[in-house]
């Protein structure tokens, strides 16, 4: 059995890891708020910025995009798009696992979470069955078309 000094120590140390693990919770948190990428599309016509959670928060689109069609140019944005946040997906998980080193349960929940959220390697999806006909959307093209 242990004494009363050897649990009050056991106690002590326990307290200190759970003190430890919350403060890299905390600086993990704060740091993802932080994070956002920005990524180019393949012709460079569009570049698109996401923050932390993939959500856009900025596009530029260049004069030369005219060349292009607007189907063609949904493609180029969307691309870019998953591109960014694909970038934002690394980067949150390169933190998590600066932070949550001592964590692998922990870690592995957040990196799922983002993996959910941005598919398995943030790829492009590709654009399955027939094309989709443009009679009903007046010549501007469909962003839901990738």
């Amino acid at each position: 059995m242990s004494t009363p000094s050897e649990r009050r120590q056991a106690i002590d140390e326990w307290v200190a890891r759970t003190e430890r693990r919350a403060q890299a919770y905390r600086d993990l948190a704060a740091e993802i708020t932080t994070i956002a990428a920005t990524a180019a599309s393949p012709r460079g016509v569009a570049r698109v910025t996401t923050d932390q959670a993939g959500l856009v928060t900025g596009i530029q689109i260049l004069d030369a995009h005219r060349q292009l069609s607007g189907d063609e140019l949904a493609r180029e944005i969307m691309t870019a798009m998953r591109s960014a946040q694909s970038r934002v997906q690394q980067q949150v998980l390169d933190r998590v696992r600066e932070h949550l080193a001592d964590d692998p349960e922990a870690a592995a929940s957040v990196a799922d979470q983002y993996r959910r959220r941005f598919g398995a390697e943030g790829a492009p999806r590709q654009q399955n069955g027939p094309a989709r006909s443009d009679a009903d959307d007046e010549g501007f093209g469909s962003v839901f078309d990738d």
